[in-house]
């Protein structure tokens, strides 16, 4: 999970960081998309939908393929630790607009869902992902706080108050949850959503 979880942080990217980030990872996908695609059992293509689609199926070979991508391209070292801070910098207004988000409702949601109480920041600051569905499910009472998620719905309007985006995107980013029912999960696949319309 970690894997798809950088991923998702390296597609969000995309469209503020730097070109050669994204040109870096396009060339290491390519360069090693057949020799991972052969190791996973993985259609070799499946590499260019990855930045260009954000095309991320929740599948275990496509998580070994992403691995091996990593560990190949040297973004993951032996120790399985990866220094995503240097391949990612977020800008400082997404990490504070985050912050005023999470913040009123941090202390509960972290008591709620026992998750490192310094995980929520360092999500952004020093791009540390936690490898556990605790986290997703801290945003999803993060994300019911502030009343964009009610029940199992996405409230849109809210979301766009909240993010500040536009209707528009506030609707893509919820129809991109429609066909996941788990509440935590479909709060980690918005706020990925969010965060690749922000960046």
């Amino acid at each position: 999970m970690k894997f798809l979880i950088i991923m998702l942080l390296l597609v969000f990217a995309q469209q503020r960081c730097s070109s050669k980030i994204i040109s870096d990872w396009e060339i290491g996908l390519e360069k090693y998309s057949m020799k991972c695609a052969n190791e996973t059992n993985l259609d070799p293509t499946i590499s260019k939908r990855i930045l260009r689609e954000f095309y991320m199926p929740d599948e275990r070979n496509f998580q070994c393929f992403l691995k091996c991508i990593m560990e190949n391209s040297g973004v993951l070292k032996s120790s399985h630790e990866v220094d995503i801070q240097e391949l990612i910098e977020l800008p400082q207004h997404l990490i504070d607009d985050w912050n005023a988000v999470q913040n009123p409702h941090r202390e509960k949601c972290v008591n709620l869902t026992k998750i490192d109480p310094s995980l929520p920041e360092r999500l952004l600051t020093e791009m540390h992902v936690p490898d556990d569905d605790g986290f997703k499910c801290y945003l999803k009472c993060v994300l019911e706080n502030v009343k964009v998620i009610v029940g199992n719905d996405i409230d849109v309007d809210t979301l766009s108050a909240v993010v500040h985006m536009t209707r528009d995107l506030s609707e893509k980013c919820a129809n991109a949850t429609r066909s996941e029912s788990d509440a935590c999960r479909k709060s980690f696949i918005l706020t990925g959503c969010v965060l690749q319309n922000q960046l």
